[in-house]
């Protein structure tokens, strides 16, 4: 069985869709798996252990996107599934053989595309359905139904593999993750998002006190957007490896790691007990490993977030708000 699913978007939709792939592998053991992906998951499906093949869609140019149409033509899948909802992507699968064809659309307009029998069509508008109910209804066109275990999309990942020995040698199991990212920083984020941003003295402070207090060490990892309050950081941190930082708290360590990559990220957060994040790639990560996860999103978009959290295990939730009220929430989700 041939399977073609569209995720010509992000990495963070794409780990949604993994469930989805998860579910259809456990009922289909020989399916074969092929992705059309966008520049900016294309190396992250790549290594995924649930993907046969992936295609990189090409950009809006004429002689590429005929060659690209050209070699996926070559082959008739069972299914097409247009995961992405994108105009682009349901019209170049509309040129592709198959005998089934789910395509997640967002415009009504789309939804004439119904007239053909091999069509099945799902409306998600992206405010109404939680995405594991959408992912739910595209698994109901495929035969198969979604089991709790379908969230473990890292199972038969290569565990560390992508972790330097320096770092598994630093580190003890079951430390406390804090993803500092571009989204703790008021010019980085959202300028409409409530400001989380600390000042220096605030945040090491806090690690100071979230490692003595649960006498855990604590690793810090960031986004690839430059990060100026985790280069401060850095400063009174000893170098241990190119994009590795030690300190020591009493019997406790706290460890930067610089600019990890998604796939070492994923590694990272394997070992710890507890992920502490603003919403991102992060959350849906620690959900899959079923780790605790003390995720802050904004209030007036709790409705939004939810679409997207209703399915994750062991999650907390905290809002937006001035750095110290936070972090005394945090606080009391540890005590």
């Amino acid at each position: 069985m041939k399977i073609l699913i569209f995720r010509a978007d992000r990495v963070g939709d794409f780990i949604l869709t993994s469930i989805l792939i998860n579910s259809i592998k456990k009922k289909f053991n020989n399916a074969e798996i092929h992705i059309v992906a966008s520049l900016k998951n294309y190396n992250f499906i790549k290594n995924s252990t649930l993907v046969n093949k992936v295609h990189l869609l090409p950009k809006e140019d004429i002689v590429q996107n005929y060659k690209f149409l050209r070699l996926l033509s070559k082959t008739k899948f069972d299914y097409i599934i247009i995961a992405d909802g994108k105009d682009r992507s349901i019209l170049i699968s509309l040129l592709i053989k198959c005998n089934v064809r789910i395509i997640n659309i967002r415009k009504k307009p789309f939804s004439i595309l119904n007239i053909l029998k091999k069509n099945k069509i799902i409306f998600d508008n992206e405010k109404e359905f939680n995405k594991i109910d959408i992912l739910k209804k595209n698994l109901y066109f495929l035969n198969c139904k979604f089991e709790t275990s379908d969230l473990n999309i890292f199972e038969n990942r290569l565990n560390l593999s992508y972790l330097s020995k320096k770092f598994i040698n630093l580190v003890q199991k079951n430390f406390i993750l804090f993803h500092f990212d571009e989204k703790w920083i008021l010019d980085k984020y959202i300028k409409s998002y409530t400001s989380i941003e600390p000042s220096i003295e605030e945040l090491e402070k806090f690690l100071n006190n979230l490692s003595l207090k649960n006498n855990k060490d604590i690793v810090i990892t960031n986004g690839i957007i430059d990060n100026f309050l985790f280069n401060k950081l850095k400063l009174n941190f000893n170098k241990i490896d190119d994009n590795l930082y030690l300190k020591q708290i009493g019997n406790n360590k706290i460890i930067l790691f610089d600019k990890a990559d998604l796939d070492v990220l994923i590694d990272i957060i394997s070992l710890s007990s507890l992920v502490i994040t603003c919403h991102g790639a992060p959350t849906h990560i620690a959900s899959s490993f079923d780790i605790k996860i003390i995720d802050i999103i904004e209030r007036n978009k709790q409705d939004f977030y939810k679409i997207y959290t209703s399915h994750l295990r062991n999650y907390n939730k905290i809002f937006r708000q001035n750095f110290n009220e936070l972090t005394q929430k945090i606080s009391e989700l540890l005590t």
